[in-house]
């Protein structure tokens, strides 16, 4: 395990899926007031029948990582809106159980929305901050029937 988190980037992050962030382009529309950057991600393409929008809010816990979980037949992305922390992730061509080295923690503030693909395996951010808060979009049927959890133990300090 890596307990020291990363600052994500494009090249940092590919492993996992792809962050939605300021492009480095002109922006699309532009005034003295505001900057707009149009069509950063094709939503279309994403592995999601039925897409749907959910709010997560988090709270400040111990940094102790003792579940991850992953969506087998959706893609799902984490928009934050709120508050600073880290969020463990883990290829999901892995098995966190067998090798929590590979298990990976990035920053999340504020800066990048993660768009995780499918089968990565992940679990709520931990806030730095009291709180946090997420956009989650993810397919209508996840929560019924694609939530796959499993325990780690012995659980692991992310910090």
């Amino acid at each position: 395990m890596n307990p020291k988190f990363q600052t994500p980037s494009s090249e940092t992050f590919e492993p996992f899926g792809r962050l939605i962030q300021l492009p480095l382009e002109k922006p699309t529309v532009e005034y003295d007031f505001l900057k707009y950057w149009h069509n950063l991600e094709d939503i279309s393409s994403l592995e999601m029948k039925e897409p749907v929008i959910g709010f997560l809010e988090v709270k400040r816990r111990d940094f102790i990582l003792e579940q991850m979980e992953r969506h087998l037949f959706s893609d799902e992305i984490f928009i934050p809106l709120t508050g600073i922390g880290i969020f463990p992730i883990c290829q999901r061509d892995c098995d966190p159980l067998k090798d929590a080295s590979k298990i990976t923690t990035f920053l999340v503030d504020g800066e990048v929305a993660f768009l995780l693909k499918k089968g990565t395996w992940h679990w709520a951010p931990y806030p730095l901050t009291d709180t946090m808060k997420f956009l989650i979009v993810v397919d209508r049927k996840t929560v019924d029937n694609d939530i796959h959890v499993v325990e780690i133990a012995p659980s692991l300090s992310l910090m």
